[in-house]
């Protein structure tokens, strides 16, 4: 059965289930009266806050600029790596080059005096300037001591005659040797003959000595005079070879002896007549460095 109000009739397919769910529905819509019924309240607008688009394009933009700049400091950084490789990391500096020039003078009518006179160029900057300062420095004490000696003699001595020649400059290692051959004449029946040397390092173009160029001095020394003493012959004056050594004396000289360091070897020079006769000359000995570093 139906409610009266009931729109929908039962039909033959409808089965007993729906049948009481619609008359049950039915039932319930008869219980509402017109009182029951509220007045429909005014529809509400929903006020939906819309946020702000994100800048998306500037932040791309952004992005991207930071990419480059650091894909720009990248290459600048491998640019700076590759010429690193690239160029030396230390400079290269010429060897300095000696040129000498021939000078001399006359004193007082009595004395020739005839010595080099050196200019430096190459080396490191400011060195060429110390290495001429050096050489020149240690002819002019040749000259000097020459000048003073010219007034201890007999005015009626003459002629007087100093001449320095410059042998060739030796290079080993770092260190710039140049031999200095020195003939003195007095007026007597022997002109004197000696040697001097000067070595410079030519780094800092400073002079040197010895402990700069060998690490053992006394060692070396020995290994040398017994050198020098089989190049001086059967004259030779032991006791004198044994004074003989590259640390400067009292006087700060190494005289009668001259040493430098050159490509082949350590060379010595004496001065004539200091440790054998006049007849013998001017011994001097060299020794190869392999010898010397046993």
């Amino acid at each position: 059965m139906t409610g009266p109000n009931d729109h929908r009739s039962p039909t033959m397919d409808s089965n007993p289930i729906e049948q009481r769910l619609r008359a049950a529905l039915a039932a319930r819509a008869d219980q509402f009266q017109d009182h029951d019924l509220r007045p429909a309240q005014a529809p509400r607008t929903q006020h939906l806050r819309v946020a702000p688009a994100r800048p998306r394009r500037l932040l791309v933009t952004v992005a991207a600029a930071a990419v480059m700049v650091s894909a720009a400091a990248g290459i600048q950084v491998l640019n700076r790596s590759q010429h690193a490789d690239q160029a030396p990391s230390v400079r290269v500096d010429t060897p300095p080059v000696l040129t000498f020039t021939t000078r001399t003078e006359t004193i007082a009518d009595r004395a020739t005096l005839t010595y080099p006179v050196a200019s430096v160029s190459g080396g490191a900057p400011g060195v060429d300037a110390r290495i001429g300062t050096v050489l020149n420095g240690r002819v002019e004490d040749l000259v000097q001591s020459f000048r003073t000696r010219i007034d201890q003699q007999d005015p009626a001595a003459q002629p007087l005659m100093l001449q320095i020649t410059p042998e060739n400059p030796g290079v080993w290692r770092q260190f710039l040797s140049v031999r200095l051959d020195v003939l003195e004449d007095f007026g007597g029946a022997h002109p004197s003959n000696s040697a001097a040397a000067v070595v410079i390092d030519s780094r800092s173009g400073a002079a040197v000595g010895a402990e700069q160029v060998v690490p053992d001095v006394e060692s070396v020394d020995r290994l040398m005079q017994a050198s020098i003493q089989r190049a001086a012959g059967p004259t030779v004056d032991a006791a004198a070879v044994a004074t003989l050594s590259m640390r400067p004396g009292q006087d700060g000289t190494t005289a009668p002896l001259a040493w430098y360091p050159a490509p082949d070897g350590l060379h010595w020079v004496v001065d004539r007549g200091a440790i054998a006769a006049e007849a013998a000359g001017t011994p001097s000995t060299v020794l190869a460095w392999n010898r010397l570093d046993r």
